[in-house]
């Protein structure tokens, strides 16, 4: 398959440098969700957590902020 004939390649990066996207102009775009004296729970997750396999213990840790 060659992905410079896809109707859509013009918009990719590989196409042209100017569609890279650009991490640090879209956080500065983007409003805090969480405000920084807004409480939250912030959890804990590894990658046994994310299986689809179902596991008896608990592993997700709570923490207090």
């Amino acid at each position: 398959f060659d992905i410079t004939k896809h109707p859509r390649y013009k918009y990719l990066s590989d196409a042209d440098k100017k569609n890279v996207f650009d991490v640090e102009r879209y956080m500065k775009r983007k409003p805090a969700i969480v405000k920084p004296d807004e409480p939250f729970d912030m959890y804990e997750l590894n990658a046994k957590d994310l299986t689809d396999e179902p596991d008896n213990n608990n592993s997700t840790k709570r923490k207090e902020t």
